[in-house]
């Protein structure tokens, strides 16, 4: 696509087996008339759609791909890595560069942050400062956790590894693996198809909340 096609804000509309392309801007000096520019916009997916062998219409990603063309690489990437507007707008290429400029300095920063701290939760990792305030010490082995050592022996998941019981039945089982990982005990309900949390192996008290994990029999 020419390069001033770049700077036509256009809207793209998913009908039937082919989009309405709709140019709701002005042409740059020397550029054809608008029904023009609407007229090849339309063969080119027409086109695609050929090459690709399908009656599928093209998604409006193809048509945002093509109006990304006088970005860089790295911008590029910011924004393609924010999926494109719901609307199926294509905005000019300097309405382009804005967006990249706002989501690199507004929204990826907020987005880090959020990722680090589910990052460190999950994985049980905090700044020396909160170790210090919840002055948490290192967590005794299996061997030495009384805690483990008071639950009764269930079986073994397919990995081999002891699954143990607190010897209640029904929905009042509760399972246990012990996690190697950070030395504490995994709590699972009584089929052991849901995480609990896991248990402090010192105390018997649940410390951390529940995971997307579960006992593989």
């Amino acid at each position: 696509m020419p390069f001033f096609l770049a700077l036509i804000p256009i809207t793209v509309e998913l009908v039937e087996a082919v989009q309405t392309v709709v140019v709701v801007g002005a042409a740059v000096a020397g550029a054809r008339a608008i029904a023009d520019v609407a007229q090849e916009v339309v063969e080119r997916i027409q086109e695609h759609n050929e090459t690709t062998d399908t009656s599928v219409q093209t998604e409006r990603k193809t048509i945002y791909d093509w109006w990304c063309n006088g970005l860089t690489s790295e911008e590029r990437k910011v924004l393609l890595g924010w999926g494109y507007s719901d609307k199926g707008t294509c905005y000019s290429l300097k309405e382009l560069k804005d967006e990249v400029k706002y989501r690199e300095r507004n929204l990826l920063p907020q987005q880090s942050q959020t990722y680090i701290q589910q990052w460190r939760e999950e994985n049980d990792y905090s700044s020396g400062e909160e170790r210090k305030q919840n002055k948490r010490i290192v967590n005794p082995s299996k061997k030495n956790s009384p805690v483990w050592k008071g639950l009764k022996y269930k079986g073994r998941d397919r990995y081999g590894d002891k699954v143990m019981t607190n010897g209640r039945t029904g929905s009042k089982e509760r399972l246990y693996q012990w996690d190697d990982t950070h030395n504490d005990i995994e709590v699972f309900s009584d089929s052991g198809n849901k995480h609990l949390g896991s248990m402090d192996p010192r105390t018997g008290k649940m410390y951390k909340g529940p995971k997307f994990h579960t006992i593989d029999w």
